[in-house]
């Protein structure tokens, strides 16, 4: 039995592809969850000092 390789290949290329897309949307979702809770930090900090 002869596996042909090139059919592997590119499959583990998608594979690879979408790892790094995956961690590339994940990545932009914690930056915008941080500079989120920072916003909300800051406003109630705010809040805080205003009373």
């Amino acid at each position: 039995m002869n596996i042909d390789h090139s059919v592997v290949l590119p499959d583990y290329k998608v594979i690879v592809n979408k790892l790094k897309q995956l961690r590339a949307i994940l990545f932009c979702k914690v930056v915008s969850v941080r500079q989120l809770v920072q916003r909300s930090l800051t406003e109630f900090t705010n809040i805080l000092l205003s009373f």
